[in-house]
C-alpha cells in the first residue's frame, strides 16, 4: 500500500493544528475496492491504512489520543477490539480514549460493503 490508497478526493488525509493532528474517516477501501468482506480482514486494512497516513503527518499509531469507529453492525464489536488489541497493544493504560458508533455506512454496492470507518486525533510530538 502506498500513500495513493489514502488520498480522498473531497478532504485531506489529515489536518494539523498545533501539535494535533487530525486523520480523516478511512473504510478498508484500496484502488476503489473494499479489500475484504470480513470485519477482522478490513480492520486491519484500515489501520495500515490509517498508520500510513499518520506516518505521512510525522506520528505513529502510538501519538493517538482519540479514536472515533463506526461500525455498521454490533455483532462485529468483539472481533474488531481483538484487531484493537493488536494495533494498539494489551495493556489498556496504553489505548487513545475511543468512541464508537454503529449504524449504516456509505456503500458503493452490497458487494463493496464497508464495515467499519475509523478516523483518529495524534499528538505530535516535538
Amino acid at each position: 500500500m502506498s500513500t495513493q490508497s489514502v488520498k480522498a478526493p473531497l478532504y485531506p488525509p489529515f489536518r494539523q493544528a498545533g501539535d494535533l493532528v487530525f486523520v480523516s474517516g478511512q473504510n478498508a477501501e484500496v484502488n476503489g475496492h473494499i479489500q475484504s468482506s470480513n470485519i477482522i480482514e478490513q480492520t486491519k486494512t484500515v489501520f495500515d491504512l490509517l498508520s500510513i497516513t499518520l506516518a505521512g503527518a510525522g506520528c505513529t499509531l502510538q501519538d493517538v489520543v482519540k479514536v472515533n469507529g463506526f461500525l455498521h453492525s454490533e455483532d462485529d464489536l468483539e472481533q474488531f477490539n481483538q484487531v484493537y488489541q493488536e494495533y494498539f497493544g494489551p495493556q489498556s493504560q496504553s489505548y487513545p480514549a475511543r468512541s464508537m458508533a454503529l449504524g449504516v455506512l456509505t456503500q458503493k454496492s452490497q458487494q463493496n460493503k464497508a464495515l467499519i470507518e475509523i478516523e483518529l486525533v495524534a499528538h505530535k510530538r516535538s
